[in-house]
């Protein structure tokens, strides 16, 4: 069983089809027939893309829908080589990065990814469906109490996966059952999103990425996405925020430290009123930690790890966190396993070690802000020092900057990073103290 038909709970949902008789997903909204924001994915209306990982894996959970995404008026860019980025206080040189991302609307793509999935022969969705509680006992969770119109109605189930997002009162509900707490690491980093969509050329694919430091907290991404429209979403930290009717909003985007953002959509009409969109906190569960390993539960994407949206990463983690999830039910089943609840004392302690670096590289990238507080580590300069010992590192040699990149990405595991010779290379800049900024 699935909670929530979120881009996590669909690939979780094709995962468990290939292990299970069958698979529900219950979602509290109930969908349109065509691409709208839903009330259950409040940051639907801003920035999104399929990066080429991500897609990858997707096309491996619903063989095709990268197909039916381009078909359908996905745009598919090289982002190095269409999209301008401003940095600090200069743009970076394009360079084309041979894989291409999809560039598209979160209504959108998930519109089509749940058409792919509702495709499934044994997965059936439970829509209008609130869960309210889960059901088992100290030794196991057997299910969950859902409600629907009133009623409640209880599903058993082999296998909970949470995909219901950040907002999850799974801890709430294993304490209730005997668990004990779920502990929770949490960084205040005060991003909120303003965002607007414009009619664009048909022929023009270009983008802006403004990125955001100490001293331009103002940032922003302009897309081109389906439908030839341009979407923008102007993010602000710690004070500096944009405003939110759509004069205010393109006098924002005139307050970037680059002009072209506002030049570009300068008299054209907009196609979406302007929503905003707060994320105030990242937030790592730790599930590895609880009293007792919950059987029968497994939480995925943001339900586990929910990191500040302006690095992409979130639906690319959720995706990896399907993969291991899938690979770690092929491999008991291979052993023989014959409960489901054996998959919670497998995959946690797994998915907890692979969570640790996107956790780790989402700090050094938001410390670089005085205002952060929170759960940081004490070790915090040490770290940074050796991360930046590594940049410089992979600035001087293509395969570990390659091989950097992989990680960061999810394609390859952040162990790859702690190669001997990689090591060695990383003590020797520290050492020198020949390091990047």
């Amino acid at each position: 069983m699935v909670l929530g038909a979120s881009i996590a709970g669909l690939a979780a949902a094709s995962v468990l089809s290939r292990h299970f008789d069958s698979v529900v997903v219950v979602d509290k909204d109930i969908p349109g027939e065509t691409p709208e924001p839903r009330r259950g994915v409040p940051q639907g209306t801003h920035v999104h893309g399929l990066q080429p990982h991500a897609a990858t894996l997707l096309d491996t959970f619903l063989p095709g829908v990268t197909d039916t995404l381009i078909a359908a008026g996905a745009v598919s860019i090289d982002f190095g080589a269409k999209m301008r980025s401003f940095l600090a206080d200069g743009w970076v040189p394009g360079r084309p990065m041979g894989r291409e991302t999809l560039s598209l609307t979160r209504p959108f793509l998930e519109h089509h990814v749940r058409a792919h999935a509702e495709q499934i022969d044994n997965v059936t969705f439970a829509w209008g469906h609130h869960a309210r509680r889960l059901a088992g006992s100290e030794s196991r969770v057997t299910g969950v109490v859902c409600e629907h119109e009133g009623v409640e109605h209880a599903f058993d189930a082999g296998l909970v996966v949470d995909a219901s997002g950040r907002g999850t009162r799974a801890g709430a509900w294993l304490r209730d059952l005997g668990y004990g707490e779920l502990r929770k690491s949490s960084v205040f980093i005060d991003v909120r999103y303003v965002t607007c969509n414009y009619t664009r050329p048909p022929d023009d694919l270009s983008g802006v990425i403004v990125r955001h430091y100490p001293h331009c907290k103002l940032g922003a991404a302009l897309l081109p996405v389906e439908n030839d429209q341009w979407l923008l979403s102007l993010s602000g930290r710690f004070g500096v925020y944009a405003r939110k009717d759509h004069e205010g909003f393109m006098a924002s985007a005139a307050e970037l430290p680059i002009p072209d953002v506002h030049d570009m959509l300068s008299g054209r009409p907009a196609t979406t009123p302007v929503t905003a969109y707060n994320f105030a906190h990242n937030q790592l569960r730790h599930y590895e930690a609880m009293q007792r390993l919950p059987s029968g539960f497994v939480a995925i994407g943001d339900s586990a790890l929910a990191l500040n949206p302006l690095y992409g990463q979130g639906m690319t983690s959720a995706l990896a966190q399907a993969e291991l999830l899938g690979n770690t039910l092929s491999e008991l089943l291979e052993d023989g396993a014959t409960d489901a609840a054996t998959v919670s004392a497998e995959f946690i302690p797994r998915q907890a070690e692979f969570l640790a670096e996107p956790w780790r590289r989402a700090l050094l990238g938001d410390t670089i802000f005085s205002e952060p507080h929170g759960d940081l580590p004490g070790n915090l300069d040490e770290i940074r020092a050796r991360d930046a010992a590594l940049a410089a590192v992979a600035a001087e040699d293509r395969e570990v900057a390659k091989l950097l990149a992989q990680v960061t990405q999810f394609a390859a595991p952040a162990a790859e990073l702690a190669r001997p010779k990689i090591v060695r290379r990383v003590d020797e800049k520290l050492a020198g103290n020949v390091v990047a900024d």
